[in-house]
């Protein structure tokens, strides 16, 4: 016997994964693009000038890009600082422990496992998860936790 599942809990449940993925995929290409801006910073800076006609290619490359070494130090430290006080890897976390702790549920109840009345206080608990202000309020350890109290 399966069970139905509340079309706003699969919407929930929907927006929790595309939310997770939007935050990791910020994490991850405004860090590479911090890493490549920085690198490339580095290199521009440490390179020494060449002297005379016997240039390489990567030396040309370079020095056309010197003039331009300023905006790739803000766009080095733009990434940075977007990664580090924005923290979308915590956020990111935040929605996979909340989504995958909904989708559970939804497994249980629909294949009646998980009446309506153990149903709901779980849908509640995948909410709480995202609504902590702060990740040393509540780990998604301690609500579930919470969880196998009740």
């Amino acid at each position: 016997m399966t069970t139905d599942i509340p079309a706003s809990v699969l919407v929930l449940k929907t927006r929790m994964r595309k939310l997770y993925l939007s935050w990791w995929i910020t994490h991850y290409s405004v860090g590479f693009l911090g890493v490549i801006a920085g690198t490339l910073l580095t290199a521009l800076t440490s390179a020494p000038d060449a002297v005379g006609g016997g240039e390489s290619a990567a030396a040309i490359s370079l020095a056309a890009l010197k003039h331009y070494a300023w905006l790739i130090g803000i766009v080095a430290a733009v990434c940075t600082s977007l990664v580090t006080f924005l923290g979308p890897i915590h956020k990111a976390e935040r929605y996979w422990s909340a989504y995958h702790l909904l989708d559970q549920a939804c497994l249980e109840y629909e294949q009646g496992f998980l009446p309506l009345k153990k149903f709901l206080p779980r849908v509640k608990q995948a909410r709480l998860i995202l609504q902590a202000a702060d990740p040393s309020d509540r780990t998604p350890a301690d609500i579930q936790e919470e969880l196998v109290k009740q």
